[in-house]
C-alpha cells in the first residue's frame, strides 16, 4: 500500500514539478552569474516553496503543502501551483474551494504548449469534481456600494454584478447585505452536477425598517390573500349548502304536484326560491373571492421571486 501510495503521489506531483523547476529557475547573464534582480528573486523563492509543497504533499501533510503552493503562486502565479493547491483542497475536504483552484489552473495554462501536461491533469480533475458538486451564482442588479454576498457561509466577492461558488449538494443558505438595509435571507436545494442562478434586483419598497406609521408595499398581500380566501371558501360552502337545499326542494315539489301546485305548497315554492337565491348570490361573492385569492397570493409570492427551471439550471428571480 505505501509503495501504490508512494508511486501515485509521484505521478501527481511529477509533471508539475518538472515544469514548475523550469518555469522558475533563476536566470544568468551572459557569463553565467545569477542575475540580482527582485524579479529574479522571487523566481527562486516561488521554486523553493514549491518544492516545499511538493514534500509536504508526498507526506499528505495537507495544510502545510497548501500554505507552501500558495505562498509559490503569490510570488510567481502559476497553473502548476493552482492545480496543486487544487489538490491539496480537494484533500482536505474543501471541495468547492479546490474547483475554484482547478479552474484558475486551466485558465492559467492556456494554449500554451508548456503548459499542456498541467493543463489535460487541471481539465480532468475539474470535469470530474464538477459532477459532485453544485455551483451556485448570485446576481445582484445595480447593486449599490458595499454590498456583500454570502454562500453556504462563505464570503464571496461580487464579479461585476454576480458572485459565485461551488458548494456541496443540499441546501444553501444566501445572504445579500446592503447599507442601510436588512439582510436579505434566501435558501435553496443545490443538486449535484447542477447550477442555480439567482438574480436580485433592486425595487421601490425603500429600507426595510419604515417611518413610525407606515408601511411596505405589498405588506398587506398576505393578509388580504388569505381574507378573500376566507370569503371564497364561505361563498362556495354557503352555494353549496342553499343549493342542495334549493334542488331538495324543488325535487320534492317536483314528486308531490308537479306540474301544478296549489295555494298549500307557497310557503314551499318561496323557501326554494329563497334558497336558489342565496346559493347565487353566494356563488357570485364565493367567486369573486377566490379570484380575488389568486391574484393577491399570486402578486404576494411574485413580488420577491420569480422562479425558471431548465433542464440542469434553476433561475430565480428575487426582488430586494
Amino acid at each position: 500500500m505505501g509503495i501504490a501510495l508512494g508511486v501515485a503521489v509521484h505521478v501527481l506531483v511529477a509533471a508539475p514539478l518538472r515544469a514548475q523547476e523550469d518555469e522558475t529557475a533563476p536566470s544568468s547573464d551572459s557569463n553565467g552569474k545569477l542575475t540580482d534582480n527582485p524579479e529574479v528573486t522571487n523566481r527562486e523563492a516561488a521554486r523553493e516553496r514549491f518544492k516545499e509543497g511538493t514534500e509536504r504533499f508526498g507526506d499528505e501533510a495537507w495544510d502545510d503543502a497548501l500554505v507552501a503552493f500558495e505562498a509559490s503562486h503569490e510570488l510567481v502565479p502559476s497553473p502548476n501551483s493552482s492545480l496543486m493547491a487544487a489538490r491539496c483542497l480537494k484533500a482536505l475536504g474543501r471541495r468547492g474551494e479546490a474547483m475554484a483552484a482547478f479552474e484558475r489552473a486551466v485558465e492559467e495554462a492556456g494554449d500554451a504548449e508548456k503548459y499542456e501536461q498541467t493543463r489535460e491533469a487541471a481539465t480532468t480533475e475539474r470535469n470530474a469534481l464538477r459532477a459532485e458538486l453544485a455551483r451556485v451564482t448570485v446576481r445582484v442588479l445595480e447593486a449599490p456600494p458595499g454590498t456583500h454576498v454570502t454562500i453556504g457561509g462563505d464570503p464571496s466577492d461580487l464579479d461585476g454584478d454576480a458572485a459565485r461558488r461551488w458548494v456541496e449538494p443540499g441546501r444553501v443558505d444566501i445572504t445579500v447585505e446592503r447599507p442601510g438595509f436588512e439582510p436579505l435571507q434566501r435558501s435553496l436545494e443545490a443538486t449535484k452536477g447542477g447550477e442555480v442562478v439567482i438574480e436580485l434586483t433592486p425595487d421601490d419598497r425603500g429600507p426595510t425598517t419604515p417611518d413610525e406609521g407606515g408601511f411596505y408595499v405589498g405588506e398587506w398581500l398576505l393578509p388580504a390573500t388569505i381574507a378573500a380566501g376566507g370569503v371564497g371558501l364561505v361563498g362556495m360552502g354557503l352555494f353549496i349548502g342553499f343549493g342542495v337545499s334549493n334542488q331538495s326542494t324543488y325535487s320534492d315539489l317536483e314528486e308531490t304536484c308537479a306540474p301544478r301546485c296549489g295555494p298549500a305548497f307557497d310557503d314551499q315554492i318561496a323557501a326554494g326560491e329563497r334558497d336558489g337565491l342565496i346559493a347565487n348570490i353566494s356563488l357570485g361573492v364565493g367567486a369573486v373571492g377566490l379570484v380575488a385569492a389568486g391574484i393577491f397570493g399570486t402578486l404576494y409570492l411574485t413580488q420577491d421571486a420569480e422562479v425558471a427551471v431548465g433542464p440542469n439550471e434553476a433561475r430565480l428571480r428575487l426582488r430586494f
